[in-house]
């Protein structure tokens, strides 16, 4: 692919729902002797019958730093054992802090004397900086039946985003807003490609010049893109990805999280419905109100409940205006025989621009159902 122009270019955004979040386990890192490493806790295994022998285990070593590693592939490490005790080692379980970090063992129960080995993959996708993870190994071992096997890390990704998540917070409809975030690969000659949005067209981005930069000593590309805020953008919450396509084959794609709020003209109390806890047949009554926030002259063309096949007989409906910018909403209805749960989309129609069909969740739970 070629490289792209360097002056401003208008890409289409989409997003999907989702933020990925990086968390890391802080473990104890010390230089004491293997043997003393094992972490000792009570568990749910049964205690072992030990009037055949009684087993016990012993790792060549219960830590491993696997130093820097980059983002982009998986590293294993093998951790050796031996049964030096005098009865069956049985090896209930192995369990890895987090689903970055997966533990696999050939078999579960060694002969005194046995040797076996429990090999632990670290995945750094998506992960930054120092990473500690622990792996737990459950054991029929008499007062040591749990041991913990560290593993330690520095990831340094192939690409960087700063920030990893833009969030444009309240912004009022047809308002200006935009932000910055950077690009930062450590290919020689590293590109952005391409900007890939999916599903709307509510932002633009605008991509910036490259420039050289050093981090820890090392040389890399950096570039600037801003994203700004459309002004017909939709009122609504958009929780949105941004697909980031490079030329580094080793990093081809990364991605952003965007998150706005875009604030209509319309404001609705409350923004949902809660009916509580009502009983079969019992009515049920609530109220919205639909307010203009600039407090401008509008009409509800309508309003109508769209059910999901949970009510039988849908509630009513009555609006009532109580000036020229504000309304109130009721729905009335009568919990059903045989549900559980009360649920449905007050269905709000107006003249307003841009919000021409607003949604007002409502719900409930019935007693007994």
């Amino acid at each position: 692919m070629s490289r792209p122009e360097q002056k401003p270019a208008r890409i289409r955004l989409a997003f999907t729902a989702g933020l990925s979040v990086m968390a890391a386990t802080a473990l104890m890192w010390s230089a004491a002797p293997a043997a003393a490493q094992v972490g000792i806790t009570q568990d749910s295994v049964d205690p072992a019958d030990t009037s055949n022998g009684t087993p016990a285990i012993e790792f060549e070593q219960t830590r491993h730093d696997f130093g820097d590693v980059y983002d982009d592939k998986k590293v294993t490490h093998v951790f050796k054992f031996t049964n030096t005790g005098d009865g069956e080692l049985v090896i209930s379980n192995v369990k890895g802090s987090c689903g970055c970090t997966v533990p696999e063992m050939a078999k579960t129960n060694y002969a005194p004397g046995e040797s076996g080995e429990i090999t632990v993959a670290f995945n750094p996708a998506r992960r930054s900086g120092v990473q500690n993870q622990r792996v737990t190994v459950n054991t029929n071992v008499p007062g040591r039946r749990v041991h913990q096997l560290s593993i330690r890390s520095v990831v340094k990704p192939l690409v960087y985003l700063d920030p990893a998540v833009l969030q444009f917070g309240a912004i009022e409809k047809g308002g200006d807003a935009s932000m910055s975030f950077t690009v930062t690969g450590r290919k020689e000659g590293f590109q952005i490609e391409e900007l890939d949005f999916t599903r709307t067209e509510a932002f633009d981005a605008e991509l910036g010049e490259a420039e050289t930069v050093f981090i820890e000593g090392t040389e890399m590309v950096r570039y600037p893109v801003t994203v700004s805020l459309n002004e017909n953008a939709q009122v609504g919450r958009l929780n949105d990805v941004l697909e980031i396509r490079t030329n580094d084959e080793r990093k081809q794609a990364v991605y952003l999280n965007v998150v706005s709020m875009v604030q209509g003209d319309l404001m609705l109390n409350p923004p949902r419905l809660s009916l509580g806890i009502v009983a079969p047949g019992e009515r049920f009554t609530q109220q919205v109100r639909v307010v203009h926030r600039k407090r401008e002259p509008f009409n509800i063309v309508s309003a109508r409940i769209r059910e999901g096949g949970v009510n039988k007989v849908p509630p009513e409906v009555t609006i009532e205006p109580l000036s020229e910018w504000s309304y109130r909403i009721t729905i009335n209805g009568i919990a059903p025989e045989g549900r559980r749960f009360l649920r449905g989309n007050l269905i709000i129609e107006s003249d307003v621009p841009g919000e021409t069909m607003t949604e007002v969740l409502y719900y409930g739970n019935i007693r007994g159902g």
